[in-house]
């Protein structure tokens, strides 16, 4: 049993299908019923019989005058099967083939029904005798990728509380469709109790084993399949309202039949009941279960009182005598805490309570409800409150605002924060031409080309600065982050724009402030640049070491009108190699090659190489590459880790040998440009000057 309830879902297929070699026929079916009731046995907890069932195929009227008697009115074709428990037969109407997954799930619920039988299985109410049976259908079905829902229209909360409220919902009476219905499941009616659940509805009454029999007082169950509406998948207050007809046992369970229980676990619901005249209270066992109280014995008020907690008792109370006030009569749903009698551990319980008076009378004669543990529910709303709690903290403490916009109504969610930055009243719902008419001048037609040129760009996410003209505050700058929400069905045009507002003007304006003295600052570098350039000229007469001393002055001016210009723009390879070499390109040939990426650097790093690269070409004009036409100098670069590897390669100029003595330039180039720990090698090769530097940015 263990080792077929273990094959995978193919193998138990090709099992199956190995015994029915095609269509399936009543002729070919005991291999087929023997491999269908071993998979039962090994997944189902059924006992094995060595009797199979005996088949027969009948037409479809037969089938009907066999279920509802000659006269029935009922559509032939409607009825699929039928279970004989008296004469252990499986009857199956001629329209059955057995041809797809789903006809054969119909044998498999028979089976269940035989073997069922076979083993003397008894069961307090229909319901109880189905569950196996459709159970095993839908497992059957699930071994070819289906299901009930898929094969016949179930799903399961419907099967299982369509069956639970077909039971209470039945009388005594001719049903629509002109078959007679009785209330109780009685085998010694004509004809017998009927569930209904989805499009299936299930059968047990008397029934003639085969026919021309008389009618025997024996039980049938049959699969037929409707265009029935789907009944209600609400089991909570149907189930309180047949309940409170019904006492229950001691046992906790109704005591016309188990027909709620089933419901009850799977929704994990607990049912209490006050008697008030008698003052005793019952508890079904999940109740019981959920408070820890005994699996059995008597119920008190203290022992319940004792356990819910302190805090919450008058909530319990209150709620009970307004159920039970005539004046009232309230039907609510409240929610408390306890402690578990067995544990202590505490617990959070929704429960549901009505009363029911004496007919004719103001007196309430039975309270009872519902209890249900909802405390995983509970801990996960707290646990997103905390959340949300802290989000609002931390956006309040940011000085950001939350906005939604509807795009179809064209309309903004109220947001406290929104209206506190835009100078709205804190309780005011601005209309987006109320929060548009804050923009400063031309600050919604950009806002718009941007948001434009990102969609074409196919970003969900806008970012900018914007100026607001606010009433009472003057000029705001904020920051502007939105977000697009694509609609589910993937339309182009967003349904939502949610983001975020905060107010920067302090940084605005302390950027501004930077700015200006940042141009400050770069003017009197330059005016002393010139100043310094003015002196040299005049102090020394016209040679090599002026133009030398000029040539460096230039460079650093260079350097320093970039680094105190826009920082984001200025500091990179780009900006950098073009002025710094422009003096030394000659004007008909280009005798450079540069090959690098264009990295960002940091100041100190940017400054140094423009000293640098200064420095070799100033060198590579007087004695290196750039002193002959047929020079050519190579600057490579590359971006690593730590920052920046360069190589300065001369090559086609005069031979080269290192030089007899270390003068200022040799010096600026070996390290005074870029100190360590930035590192340069220099190697004086005789085919020409290379120059390599290793430069850190984080240093």
């Amino acid at each position: 049993m263990n080792t077929l309830a273990a094959l995978p879902a193919a193998l138990a297929f090709c099992v199956i299908l190995a015994g029915t070699a095609g269509t399936a026929t009543a002729r070919d079916l005991p291999s087929l019923l023997d491999t269908i009731m071993l998979w039962l046995v090994a997944n189902f907890e059924l006992d094995a019989t060595r009797e199979l069932p005996t088949l027969a195929q009948l037409s479809d009227a037969e089938m009907v005058a066999m279920r509802y008697g000659e006269d029935a009115e009922v559509r032939p074709g409607e009825i699929v099967a039928l279970y004989d428990d008296a004469g252990r037969m499986i009857l199956l109407s001629e329209s059955w083939t057995g041809d797809t997954p789903a006809e054969l799930s119909v044998l498999v619920h028979e089976m269940v029904h035989h073997l069922q039988s076979a083993s003397g299985a008894r069961f307090a109410c229909p319901a109880e005798r189905e569950v196996v049976a459709y159970r095993a259908q839908d497992a059957w079905l699930g071994l070819f990728g289906e299901s009930l829902e898929s094969a016949f229209g179930i799903d399961r909360a419907t099967l299982l509380v369509g069956t639970l409220r077909g039971v209470r919902s039945v009388t005594s009476g001719r049903r629509a469709n002109g078959s007679r219905s009785s209330s109780a499941c009685q085998p010694d009616r004509r004809v017998g109790h009927r569930e209904r659940f989805g499009r299936c509805s299930w059968v047990k009454h008397p029934h003639r084993s085969k026919p021309g029999d008389n009618p025997k007082a024996t039980s049938q169950t049959k699969l037929r399949f409707t265009h029935l509406p789907s009944p209600l998948l609400t089991a909570h207050r149907p189930f309180m309202d047949d309940t409170l007809d019904t006492p229950l046992h001691p046992t906790g369970c109704p005591a016309d039949a188990t027909r709620y229980q089933l419901a009850c676990e799977a929704a994990r619901i607990g049912v209490w009941e006050l008697h008030v005249a008698e003052d005793r209270l019952v508890y079904s066992h999940l109740a019981r279960s959920i408070f820890g109280f005994p699996a059995e014995g008597e119920v008190t008020r203290e022992m319940v009182h004792r356990t819910i907690h302190p805090d919450d008792l008058e909530i319990v109370l209150a709620a009970a005598r307004r159920a039970m006030d005539p004046a009232i009569r309230s039907n609510e749903t409240y929610a408390y805490r306890i402690s578990r009698r067995d544990t202590g551990e505490l617990r959070f319980i929704r429960a549901h309570g009505i009363a029911r008076f004496a007919e004719g009378s103001d007196r309430a004669v039975l309270y009872a409800g519902s209890v249900r543990d909802v405390t995983e529910e509970e801990l996960t709303r707290q646990a997103l409150a905390d959340s949300e709690e802290r989000l609002r903290l931390a956006v309040d403490a940011a000085g950001m605002a939350v906005w939604d916009l509807d795009v179809a109504s064209n309309t903004v969610a109220h947001s406290p924060g929104l209206n506190r930055i835009l100078g709205f009243p804190e309780a005011a719902h601005p209309t987006v031409e109320d929060l548009q008419s804050r923009y400063a001048p031309g600050e919604q037609e950009r806002l718009q080309a941007e948001g434009a040129a990102a969609q074409e760009r196919g970003e969900a996410i806008l970012q900018s600065r914007v100026r607001y003209e606010v009433p009472g505050k003057g000029e705001v700058t904020c920051v502007l982050r939105a977000a697009t929400a694509t609609s589910v069905s993937g339309e182009a045009n967003p349904k939502r724009v949610i983001g975020v507002l905060y107010d920067v003007t302090e940084q605005a304006r302390a950027e501004d402030r930077l700015k200006t003295l940042n141009d400050e600052l770069r003017h009197r570098l330059k005016n002393v640049a010139n100043l310094a350039g003015i002196f040299a000229r005049q102090t020394w007469p016209a040679d090599d070491a002026r133009d030398s001393f000029l040539g460096r002055l230039r460079a650093l001016s260079m350097s320093a009108d970039l680094m105190f210009g826009s920082i984001e723009d200025a500091l990179r390879m780009s900006t950098l190699l073009a002025p710094a070499l422009e003096p030394f390109r000659s004007g008909g040939t280009d005798q450079f090659v540069l090959d690098g990426p264009d990295i960002a650097l940091p100041g100190k790093v940017f400054g140094g190489l423009a000293l640098l690269l200064h420095e070799l070409a100033t060198n590579a004009v007087k004695h290196g590459a750039l002193s002959v036409e047929t020079g050519q100098v190579s600057i490579t670069w590359e971006k690593t880790d730590p920052g920046l590897v360069l190589r300065w390669q001369e090559t086609g100029g005069p031979p080269v040998s290192p030089p007899s003595t270390r003068g200022f330039g040799l010096k600026l180039i070996a390290g005074g440009a870029l100190p360590p720990p930035h590192e340069v090698e220099v190697d004086f090769s005789p085919s020409g000057l290379t120059v390599l530097v290793k430069a850190y940015f984080d240093s």
